[in-house]
């Protein structure tokens, strides 16, 4: 038993985020999550470079399960207005289906991406297509 103020802010010996941890390390040893994780990188950089297409998009970089994409100025609206405008159509979604959930943009332009480790192929065309038709939205609005 722990005793009073041993466990009082986030970076303590939590035990449910102890248990979080080992679980995950556990996960990494007995499966393939670091070549599920390469796979997914290479579908998502080609994918996401397609956004490119749109005219929203300028610049598009990562590293394992994490994005970062640069809004760049579309007709008389900059940059930062921009990927704002990316970020509400993501939430806001389609009849058909949910928004997306992307992080606001940070050094005021970029959209992270962070994917699941574990998300399946079907999961990640979905929401690539979702964010291609947002993205492409967003630039049709603006233009």
């Amino acid at each position: 038993m722990m005793s009073y103020g041993e466990t009082s802010d986030t970076w303590s010996a939590n035990p449910i985020s102890c248990a979080a941890v080992l679980a995950t390390l556990d996960e990494f040893e007995s499966s393939d999550i670091l070549e599920r994780t390469r796979h997914l990188f290479d579908l998502f950089v080609t994918e996401l470079c397609r956004l490119k297409e749109t005219g929203v998009i300028v610049k598009v970089r990562g590293e394992g399960a994490v994005f970062g994409i640069e809004c760049g100025q579309v007709g008389s609206t900059e940059p930062g207005h921009v990927a704002n405008a990316v970020v509400e159509r993501c939430y806001r979604g389609t009849e058909d289906n949910d928004g997306i959930h992307l992080m606001g943009p940070l050094a005021g332009c970029v959209l992270r991406v962070a994917v699941p480790m574990c998300m399946t192929d079907q999961q990640a065309r979905h929401s690539l297509k979702l964010l291609q038709g947002f993205v492409a939205d967003v630039g049709r609005d603006l233009s």
